[in-house]
Parts: structure tokens; C-alpha cells; sequence
């Protein structure tokens, strides 16, 4: 099953003055976007909602409302009406939920009437939360219903993203890392989502003799390109993690580096297949520097797609 968002109601009518609804809810379609291209987080392809867009009220204005707000940017629009409108609303099977007499008591959330959050927590949902308000910006909302008669409180905590925290969601989607033993194979598993995964002899046999901490350091980074949309193909978008050659512009040849540690991975990454070619660092090179270490890696990479290694 896909780790699914319930598109949180729970917000105040009228938020407090400065707040830009349009641009949090602008924030939210983005972030969703950059996360939903890690596929290793198994995100369904759309929110749940508790009604049609048309119907369902954020902070005083209709959902279509600030879907609508984005026609401007049509790629950002055409992805937003996909999260919003390719969902049913929120609902659930009676034989899933039948005689759960707690859907019945009033469960409040940051004073809201949270019974669509209390069904989305049942369901195993998250919420998907505007930051509207300060209570909201938290990595767990607590839903409460306090018994009038005896004043015994029932809580329920339901996982929640409001964008401020996206890299506590991606961490507490992300498969754990395996033992020891195993990284190789998280990686290749890891990479391997996106598109058939080829290695050199060479990079292997560097792997090999790297400490376990090098080789978490870069699987992390490559989690790290996945997550920025910099793989599948590769690209320099952001080139404090994935490097181009810059001697030579005709080369695919790019580089996944972390200032910090030094390390570099040598690859080519095409839309459906990745090429591990060459470690490196700062200090360890295979040529005379990094310019000759970027030919080499693009010899081996020519001969790893023919086959040859």
C-alpha cells in the first residue's frame, strides 16, 4: 500500500494577519513534488480529501480556489489538480471501521473538529497540514477527546507534514539501512527503483575496501540526489551534490561529491540506467588530478555500456 496524505481540515477560518495561504499551499504542491520523485518513500499519487475540491474550505477559501492560484506556473497547476482531484474524499469501508465507537465522540484538534483526521489515522494516513498556525508545525498532531462526564482524556497522534519538516517524513519513510554486510546491496536496491543499475570492476573493488561509515555517506547522498530530482537523468541543478565535468561539456560523465568528506563517485545516469564508474577523493585520485580522473571515469563508463569492463 502507498504512504498515503490526508489533506488536513483542521485549520482556523480566519488565519492571523501576514499569513499567505496561496504561497503555504504553493509551498506544500512543490514539496510534494520534490518528495514524491524519491520512490523509495512509496507515496500514493494524490492526497485524500474530506470532500470534493469545490467543497472542501482551508482557512476561509475553497480548495479549487488555491488550486487555481497556480494557473500561473502550469506544469506546478497541472501537478496540483493531479494530487486534488485524482482522489475520492475522504471515506472508508464499514466492514474496515464497522462499530468503532470512538468515530462517534467529538475528538477535537487544535480546538477543530477532527473526526476526517481521526478516520485518516485509523486508515494508517498522514496528514498533510498547511503551517498556518505555530500548534500546527509539529511531527505528530494529537487528536483529543476528553469525556465530560469523568474528564479522562483518549489521545491519538497521527504523523503529520507541514513542509518545515519534510526531512523528518522522508526519514521516517525511508527503509532502514541494513547491516553491514548489506550496503552494497541497499544501494543497487536503492538505485535500482529508478533504472537498471551497471558497476566497473574498479568501483566495486573501491566499495569493497571502503569503511562502513564512507559507504552510509554515500548511499545518504545519493538519497540525497534522489530527493532533489538530480538522477534519472543526471543533471547539475544543484552542484554541491552532483557535479558535471567541467572540462569537458559533451561528457556525461558527473560527479557525486560531499565537500565535507572529500569523497567523489564517478557516474553516468541516463532516464532508465545508472553507471557506478570510479571512487575518488580529495586525496585519491586515479589519474594526476580530478580533470584526468573525469577522462578516465568517461573511458570506463564508454566501455561499461558496450558491455566491456
Amino acid at each position: 500500500m502507498p504512504n498515503t496524505f490526508f489533506l488536513n481540515d483542521c485549520l482556523p477560518a480566519h488565519p492571523a494577519n501576514g499569513v499567505n495561504v496561496v504561497k503555504l499551499f504553493r509551498d506544500m504542491v512543490t514539496g510534494y513534488r520534490d518528495m514524491h520523485k524519491n520512490t523509495a518513500l512509496g507515496l500514493a499519487q494524490c492526497w485524500v480529501t474530506s470532500d470534493t475540491v469545490d467543497k472542501v474550505m482551508l482557512c476561509g477559501v475553497t480548495l479549487k480556489y488555491l488550486v487555481g492560484q497556480l494557473k500561473n506556473e502550469r506544469d506546478l497547476y497541472i501537478y496540483a489538480l493531479r494530487l486534488t482531484t485524482g482522489s475520492n474524499p475522504l471515506c472508508y469501508e464499514e466492514a474496515q471501521l464497522a462499530g468503532d465507537a470512538e468515530l462517534s465522540l467529538p475528538f477535537l484538534c487544535d480546538g477543530c473538529n477532527a473526526h476526517n483526521l481521526l478516520v485518516a489515522k485509523k486508515l494508517n494516513m498522514m496528514a498533510a497540514t498547511l503551517p498556518v498556525d505555530t500548534a500546527l508545525c509539529v511531527n505528530r498532531l494529537d487528536l483529543v477527546y476528553i469525556n465530560p462526564t469523568t474528564e479522562d482524556a483518549m489521545t491519538y497522534q497521527i504523523d503529520n507534514w507541514y513542509t518545515g519538516n519534510t526531512a523528518a517524513i522522508v526519514s521516517l519513510l525511508t527503509p532502514p539501512m541494513p547491516a553491514k554486510k548489506d550496503t552494497w546491496n541497499y544501494l543497487l536496491r536503492l538505485l535500482g527503483q529508478h533504472g537498471k543499475v551497471h558497476w566497473s570492476k574498479s568501483f566495486k573493488a573501491d566499495w569493497d575496501m571502503l569503511g562502513q561509515q564512507v559507504q552510509e555517506l554515500i548511499i545518504s547522498r545519493f538519497q540525497d540526489a534522489l530527493n532533489g530530482g538530480l538522477l534519472f537523468p543526471a543533471n547539475g541543478n544543484n552542484m554541491n551534490i552532483v557535479k558535471p565535468d567541467q572540462k569537458d561539456r559533451a561528457s556525461k560523465v558527473h560527479e557525486l561529491r560531499q565537500k565535507g568528506t572529500g569523497f567523489r563517485v564517478y557516474f553516468e545516469c541516463d532516464a532508465d540506467a545508472m553507471y557506478l564508474v570510479l571512487y575518488g577523493s580529495k586525496t585519491i585520485h586515479h589519474g594526476e588530478n580530478q580533470e584526468a580522473d573525469f577522462r578516465i571515469a568517461k573511458t570506463i563508463a564508454a566501455r561499461l555500456r558496450q558491455g566491456i569492463d
